[in-house]
């Protein structure tokens, strides 16, 4: 048997063990490049005229160095592993989130016990090189906060509550939604403080480009979150902590327009019921809500005045431009509908066909049981116009409301279905822009009972309210059509703003002209029948411009001498036009001078009745 060496230790006769001497080469090979990395800086620098500083020159030597050494690899595993994360939590794959996170734990730890090694901590000792590896620990630093901090309790969640679980079989269930609610709530803002430090970082021995990819990356997702941070409220105000509750959802039909939307031609009920929430099939609205409307809060004078006494009419309550008095109406008619059960309604959704044509533009399409086909370039048209020339010119009035409603529901309900379906983080910006979309333009509307809750509905944007606040001023074009006709299809409404002048109070005046024609040509009346046409010439109802919170109507007239009346709604002051006609091929224009409050710099934007303009 062999005689069996025992190693050396320090003090001991004899050659020093190989390894101690290992790491005194690698650091006197690390200083000899540093002293030639810095002469030959210094070199270039000069010769170069001075437009790189020497510390420039050494860093670009020192990267090219480091380029080649092992810890280039394992920061190109990192970055693959960080990836791999990224990739798999896009596709909701938490198997192979956690398969990637584990790369990225064992990278982590191999990379951290490299820099422990005497060469590496050897060279945290030279200029330049030192700061370098400083930042290259700190990264490391923020990329264990980050696993610890936001991946672990993402992961943990999507393992407990997968998306999936969000589906039920008569709808989605409230309760994991209120769990990923509180995860944003919680993780955003250590994210927001990860982000921060890794923007400190300097790394110019990485590929600086990946970094700031990443950086970007992580910017844009902290954007994102910040918005769907700002709806929560609302949301939780909606969702009422998964309580019972029981919600109005009314289709507006664009083609009978109407100040806050459309003519409600159906209505669903949407319930949150033992932490469920689910949306009845849609019925006709004269089904749904008690024909006259005497709310709390009874209809006014100037109610009846300015809205033709439209509004004793529950369902013509959105004849008001301002959503939250119509949808208080709806609410307390289908209360009285069905006062036998002492039933309560908690809050009014309501949506015209542009929120289908823009769901569909991301989700897909379908067909319909007649075999039309509907997606998210033609949805809008299909509901607002094509439906109406494809069955009244071959039924009677009667058999074609039957069909048309019925495909109506049926393209909610598949809709509603097609969303439910495609439930993703890939698709939560789509879903995001969706919502910031129609919520500014008001064709998707919330009213809450609760004014507690309604004022987070208004904080998010979601009410569509009047104007209410001086300092973001909003100028209202609205219209209503007063003739039961689908001659909203083809209404435009456009219109512009001067620049403005300041008055001898101090407000800002501009001048607002508003265009208004109809897009119907000739063959397309020829072959309109008389409920699509209405019995008129061209779109008959009553048009508004209302002044902007504390500022004035100062003039207003339009052509063809249509009388300009004069009134005030909700502290508010307006002019409009009753009963005017647009004619085809004969626009209207309207000017009006108006002013916003005194001392008010920001220029007003508008608020709009949706009109179908832009999906014909």
């Amino acid at each position: 048997m062999k005689h069996q060496e025992q190693p050396r230790t320090a003090g001991q006769n004899g050659p020093a063990p190989r390894r101690r001497r290992g790491w005194k080469i690698a650091v006197a090979v690390l200083l000899l490049l540093a002293l030639l990395a810095s002469a030959g800086a210094f070199y270039y620098y000069h010769k170069s005229g001075g437009d790189r500083t020497p510390t420039e020159e050494i860093r670009e030597s020192l990267k090219s160095i480091a380029d080649s050494t092992e810890i280039m690899g394992h920061a190109r595993a990192l970055k693959s592993s960080l990836k791999r994360v990224a990739a798999s939590l896009k596709e909701m794959d938490t198997a192979g989130a956690r398969d990637a996170q584990a790369g990225l734990e064992r990278e982590l730890a191999e990379t951290r016990s490299l820099l422990e090694s005497p060469s590496w901590k050897a060279a945290a000792l030279l200029p330049v090189v030192g700061d370098e590896l400083k930042s290259v620990r700190e990264l490391l630093s923020i990329l264990d906060d980050a696993d610890r901090e936001l991946l672990d309790p993402a992961l943990a969640l999507l393992e407990q509550e997968p998306l999936s679980s969000l589906r039920a079989d008569e709808g989605f269930r409230v309760g994991p939604l209120l769990r990923y609610l509180d995860l944003l709530e919680a993780l955003l803002p250590q994210a927001r403080t990860l982000a921060e430090r890794l923007a400190a970082v300097d790394l110019s021995l990485v590929d600086m480009k990946e970094l700031e990819e990443a950086s970007q990356a992580l910017s844009a997702g902290l954007d994102l979150g910040d918005e769907l941070l700002a709806y929560v409220p609302a949301v939780r105000a909606v969702l009422g902590g998964g309580s019972d509750r029981l919600y109005l959802f009314g289709a507006q039909a664009s083609a009978e327009i109407r100040a806050s939307g459309g003519f409600v031609g159906s209505m669903g009920i949407i319930r949150i019921r033992d932490g469920v929430l689910s949306l009845s099939d849609f019925e006709s609205v004269y089904h749904i809500l008690f024909p006259v409307a005497f709310p709390k809060e009874p209809i006014s004078e100037v109610e009846e005045k300015i809205f033709g006494g439209r509004m004793h009419e529950s369902w013509d309550s959105d004849f008001s431009p301002d959503f939250e008095r119509a949808a208080s109406i709806w609410a307390q008619a289908y209360e009285y509908q069905n006062r036998q059960d002492n039933v309560h309604v908690d809050g009014v959704v309501s949506a015209t066909p542009a929120v289908i044509n823009r769901l569909l533009s991301f989700l897909g399409g379908f067909t319909l049981s007649d075999g039309t086909e509907v997606n998210g370039e033609n949805a809008a048209r299909v509901i607002g116009h094509d439906l109406y020339f494809k069955y009244y010119g071959m039924h009677n009035n009667g058999y074609a409301n039957y069909l048309v409603d019925n495909l109506f529901a049926e393209c909610a309900r598949q809709t509603l279905d097609l969303a439910m379906s495609r439930v993703s983080f890939s698709l939560l910006p789509d879903y995001l822009n969706f919502f910031k979309e129609s919520f500014a333009d008001r064709t998707l509307m919330v009213w809450m009972a609760d004014e507690a809750e309604q004022q987070h509905i208004r904080d998010a944007g979601w009410a569509a309210g009047l104007n209410k606040d001086p300092e973001k001023p909003r100028i209202g074009i609205f219209f209503n059509s007063t003739v039961s006709s689908k001659m909203g299809w083809y209404l435009n409404m456009e219109p512009t703003l001067s620049d403005p002048a300041v008055e001898e109070d101090g407000s800002r005046s501009y001048l607002v002209t508003v265009r208004l024609s109809s897009a119907m040509t000739k063959e397309e009346r020829s072959k309109a029948t008389r409920y699509v046409l209405g019995g008129t010439q061209g779109i008959t109802g009553i048009f508004y411009i209302f002044a902007p919170a504390g500022g004035h109507i100062l003039s207003m007239e339009a052509d063809n001498d249509w009388k300009v009346n004069r009134e005030v709604y909700e502290d508010l002051e307006l002019g409009y036009l009753a009963y005017m006609t647009v004619f085809d091929a004969r626009p209207i224009t309207v000017t009006c001078r108006l002013t916003t409050a005194p001392g008010v710099e920001a220029e007003p934007g508008f608020m709009m009745t949706p009109t179908m303009q832009n999906y014909r």
